[in-house]
C-alpha cells in the first residue's frame, strides 16, 4: 500500500507542475517568446506522460483494469 501512496503523491505534484507548466506557456505567448512557450509545451507533454505511467502502474487504468482483476 506505500507504493501506491507515492504514485499518487507523484501524480498530485506532476499534476500541480502542469498547471505551473500551462501558465507559463500564457506568459511564452503573451511575452512573444517561443522558446519559453515550446519548451514548456514539452515539458508539459511529458509530465502528463509520466501521469499516465503512474496510473497504470496504480492500476487505475491499462489492460488490466479492463480485465476486471
Amino acid at each position: 500500500m506505500g507504493s501506491q501512496r507515492l504514485y499518487l503523491l507523484a501524480v498530485v505534484a506532476l499534476a500541480g507542475g502542469s498547471l505551473l507548466l500551462a501558465a507559463l506557456i500564457i506568459l511564452g505567448e503573451l511575452r512573444d517568446d517561443s522558446a519559453l512557450g515550446g519548451g514548456a509545451l514539452g515539458a508539459i507533454l511529458v509530465a502528463y506522460g509520466l501521469i499516465v505511467l503512474c496510473l497504470r502502474k496504480m492500476g487505475l487504468i491499462g489492460p488490466r483494469r479492463a480485465e476486471g482483476k
